[in-house]
């Protein structure tokens, strides 16, 4: 989290990888603080993030950025603009890639047949099989 970690709000179910970093403020304004007309600017802004979300690691989402619901954000990326519920966006800086439905329907296509009901009580097993038989592609 950012020094003001009361600036940021993430809905119900949204899931944050590791290394994300919440950014609320901008620090550059040290460089001019030291100067009589800048000693008053401050600079903070609020990081919203609705429902349902997925936010990659290593992300940084910068201040004054609200993230919709429904959104999936691509590992490493730098996140400068508000992005839209129901979409897909990625990099540095982040830019659209698409809507996060239509990326549902790719991986729906390219899962590998795989037994359920293993998965979930030998979740390793099944995955070492996905894997040595092609994986997702």
């Amino acid at each position: 989290m950012g020094s003001e970690p009361y600036l940021i709000s993430i809905g119900d179910d949204t899931l944050i990888s590791f290394d994300v970093t919440f950014i609320t403020h901008d620090g550059a304004i040290k460089c001019f603080k030291s100067q009589e007309k800048y000693k008053d600017i401050v600079r903070f802004g609020k990081v919203e993030i609705g429902s349902n979300c997925f936010i990659g690691c290593k992300s940084i989402i910068m201040p004054n950025i609200k993230i919709g619901d429904n959104c999936i954000i691509g590992a490493g990326s730098i996140v400068t603009k508000n992005v839209p519920s129901g979409e897909v966006w990625a990099g540095n800086p982040a830019k659209f890639l698409g809507y996060t439905n239509d990326l549902g329907e790719k991986f729906l296509k390219e899962t590998p047949e795989y037994n359920y009901s293993n998965f979930r009580i030998n979740r390793k097993e099944e995955i070492l099989k996905i894997v040595e038989f092609g994986g997702n592609k």
